[in-house]
């Protein structure tokens, strides 16, 4: 077995794979329609309400603006799917202060013009939904995911979506309308990183807010979230950019592999297989670490197997963890098969594969002789009874790893 020694070219990167997810809120507090959102029973702690609104509308009456509600009485849906009535899956949306929680149906107001001061019933809203502490110590490079669904009017009637760094809120987005379908909105997903605030940070906050004036214009639905995620990458222990494999002579493959940066990577193992189900180690290379720079390996298999060799490359983390490349196969060549003729006698040299055989064709296709390969040398006599003098085709090995050549008897 051998090993080459790593060359090293200096090209600096950062390796982000998939997402480890490390809160979320689904607001599932098996609530019917009505519950105000003071808290879901997630085991995050309760939501709280900030109420900007002003006391009295602009006929100077009490003012009854719109609220914050928990309940299925809009139902949360998946990304892509349209709103829904209360169905199984509660989700946080802006409900009538007037008439109740209808879902995501809001009150757009006008009750003060429309009355000329008799009414008094405005509905100018300015509140904000903010979730209970959320610590993310440890934790970097966080992003939010949510779905929702909104309308409204504009910028008048609208959701923005709020960070708290621990001292101060301060808006990340103002959220785009989603698609109308069905008399109901489009659920859609949204995906944002989170400030760098964020990172090792034990007080952090979202929110939402939603603000609406009393002009008695506005399109349901008003504003539904579902489904919240806050997540960090997952560092992946390597990098692979490839891993190939060739055969470097009838008793040789060479196999090769590149990374592009480690992290924790103590050692690789080779493995091969001649049937894709059961691997077997063969050798193994001792990682780099951890390093930031583009790394080549190189492996050589003293051993193959008869026929086609598949190969996969397993990496082990220093603490035990380990993962697989994807399987490539080697083919055999020409290489093994060595084909002679001299005195009248084909002399035949390969490695044997099990159901390997050879055969030879006149040039008109005509099969003239065919016999099973028993031994790694065989000798054919060329009878002049059975080949006339001229040019003949052999076909030698298996219908996988065939070799085809002429040769002049």
């Amino acid at each position: 077995m051998k090993r080459a020694i790593p060359f090293i070219l200096f090209l600096f990167l950062a390796v982000i794979a998939k997402s480890q997810v490390f809160w979320t809120e689904a607001f599932e507090n098996s609530n019917t329609s009505g519950a105000l959102a003071a808290g879901s029973n997630t085991g995050n702690g309760p939501w709280t309400v900030t109420d900007a609104s002003p006391a009295l509308d602009l006929c100077g009456f009490p003012l009854v603006p719109n609220i914050w509600y928990v309940s299925c009485a809009e139902n949360g849906q998946a990304s892509g799917v349209c709103g829904a009535g209360c169905g199984s899956d509660e989700s946080l949306h802006v409900g009538s202060g007037t008439l109740g929680d209808m879902g995501a149906s809001y009150d757009a107001g006008g009750w003060c013009a429309y009355g000329l001061g008799g009414w008094g019933n405005g509905t100018t809203t300015d509140k904000r939904v903010e979730s209970p502490t959320i610590n993310c110590v440890g934790k970097s490079t966080i992003t939010i995911n949510f779905n929702y669904i909104e309308n409204g009017q504009l910028a008048v009637d609208n959701a923005t979506l709020w960070y708290f760094n621990g001292a101060i809120w301060a808006q990340l987005i103002n959220l785009a309308k989603t698609t109308l379908c069905g008399g109901q909105g489009m659920w859609t997903a949204y995906t944002q990183l989170l400030p760098a605030s964020a990172n090792n940070n034990p007080n952090v906050k979202i929110g939402f807010r939603w603000v609406n004036d009393d002009d008695g214009a506005g399109t349901d639905p008003s504003f539904a979230v579902d489904d919240i995620m806050l997540s960090t990458p997952i560092i992946a222990p390597i990098t692979l950019l490839s891993f190939t494999g060739k055969q470097l002579s009838a008793s040789e493959n060479g196999l090769e592999w590149i990374t592009e940066a480690e992290i924790n990577n103590n050692f690789f193992t080779l493995e091969h297989s001649n049937n894709t189900n059961e691997f077997i180690a063969f050798g193994t290379v001792k990682g780099a670490g951890n390093s930031n720079t583009t790394l080549f390996y190189n492996f050589i298999d003293e051993h193959p197997f008869n026929g086609i060799n598949y190969y996969r490359l397993k990496q082990t983390d220093f603490d035990g963890k380990y993962s697989y490349s994807d399987i490539v196969a080697v083919k055999s060549n020409d290489n093994n098969y060595d084909i002679n003729y001299s005195n009248q006698n084909l002399f035949v040299s390969s490695l044997i594969e099990k159901n390997a055989t050879i055969e030879i064709y006149d040039l008109l296709g005509k099969l003239i002789y065919s016999k099973s390969l028993l031994a790694n040398q065989i000798i054919i006599p060329i009878s002049r009874d059975k080949f006339n003098s001229g040019i003949y085709i052999i076909k030698i090995g298996t219908p996988e790893n065939l070799v085809i050549k002429k040769i002049k008897f």
